[in-house]
């Protein structure tokens, strides 16, 4: 039994241990969840993939639970790795952010393997890295090539957008704020009645709540992952925040995809990585606005995380940036679509074959040669149910 576990931020992480959950099932893992938060939700709208789904609080796992795992997966879930960790059971790693580390965070360096999904930023990073890390492709449901020509439905994306207990102030207030800047631009008048956003449960009823829940011209779901594959292969444009996972999704797709402003750290690296590469047309990022803090590369998490909320807090009050908001969507209604998928496309590919699949293989090699995991308690019969009394 493999027992997974993804960081409780966003959706990336839990919608990278749906995709690795599909293809180790398939090879005959027996495979538990255990979580909190945006990834709790996301896991349990994809029940089928699990024997069975767990809540845990802020500490991570109950030790038992990890002691009846033949080994724990944590996609930077760092609790869970901790976990793992103090009860010597063996840890696998899947990391789709050490491009932007200052360093590997300490729970995590106890790992058996550790995976890195490839991205822009790595260049003179890796060699002082411990554990060895193995580099992998996109980690994402694979999904074939689309072409279109004409552009019948708009596909908004706000991912989790959400702390792990659920939308704090911050969350809201960027929510309404790219709803608000949507509504003035010719981008949702040209996509009217054929528009689709798509975010964590709290927040679409944050937005439902509000006068931005609307008149029909905007349609607001919180949906499966699954669903949210089968939106986007749907779409002819895609809107979103600009995390790497559904960056990545969308890119694969070759559907256009424009960016919003960011959500948080990472984000705010990804969209910069991405402007600097020409993949981001028309992006609006905070730190092109007056009064913005300069956020450095790799920047340890207690520096950047206050100056990121603040800015966050900042702009989504501010009438200069609904203002360039509103405009940069009026430009991407514009846009030459058909340029930016070429371009976009062409950049997914140079990240290599899709990682799941190299992951989902070395995990079952490395457990059969290894023989990992073969005195766990849920090999000896014991029930999850006996486990959580």
């Amino acid at each position: 039994m493999l027992l997974c576990t993804a960081m409780p931020f966003g959706y990336g992480p839990a919608a990278k241990v749906l995709v690795l959950a599909s293809v180790l099932k398939d090879r005959g893992f027996r495979l538990v969840f255990s979580g909190r938060g945006i990834a709790l939700e996301l896991a349990s709208r994809a029940a089928h993939l699990f024997d069975d789904i767990l809540a845990h609080g802020p500490e991570g796992p109950s030790p038992a639970i990890v002691r009846s795992a033949s080994a724990v997966l944590s996609v930077m879930d760092r609790e869970s790795a901790q976990a793992a960790l103090d009860a010597s059971v063996p840890l696998y790693v899947v990391d789709s952010l050490l491009w932007m580390r200052d360093s590997i965070p300490s729970a995590l360096r106890g790992a058996r393997r550790y995976w890195a999904q490839n991205f822009l930023g790595f260049d003179g990073t890796l060699a002082g890295y411990h554990p060895r890390l193995s580099i992998v492709g996109p980690i994402i449901a694979p999904l074939p090539l689309r072409h279109r020509t004409a552009a019948e439905h708009l596909l908004i994306n706000l991912g989790g957008c959400e702390s792990p207990t659920g939308v704090d102030a911050n969350a809201r207030a960027y929510a309404s704020f790219i709803v608000a800047g949507l509504r003035k631009s010719s981008l949702l008048r040209q996509f009217a009645g054929r528009t689709t956003l798509i975010a964590g449960r709290s927040c679409i009823e944050s937005l439902r709540a509000t006068s931005a829940g609307g008149d029909g011209a905007l349609d607001l779901v919180s949906v499966s992952h699954a669903n949210a594959i089968e939106r986007l292969a749907e779409a002819s444009l895609v809107l979103t925040a600009p995390g790497l996972t559904m960056t990545l999704e969308s890119f694969q797709t070759g559907v256009p995809t424009y960016f919003l402003p960011p959500q948080n750290y990472s984000q705010w690296c990804v969209l910069r990585l991405l402007r600097g590469e020409g993949l981001a047309p028309h992006a609006l990022h905070w730190d092109e606005l007056p009064d913005t803090p300069y956020l450095r590369d790799r920047m340890p998490e207690t520096e950047r995380n206050p100056l990121v909320r603040a800015a966050i807090g900042h702009h989504t009050g501010a009438d200069e940036a609904r203002s360039r908001l509103t405009q940069r969507m009026n430009d991407i209604a514009q846009a030459n679509h058909a340029a930016t998928a070429e371009t976009q496309t062409r950049f997914f590919e140079s990240l290599g074959p899709n990682g799941a699949f190299t992951i989902a293989a070395d995990i079952g090699d490395d457990m059969k040669s290894a023989d990992v995991g073969s005195g766990a308690g849920w090999r000896r019969g014991i029930s999850t149910a006996t486990l959580t009394n």
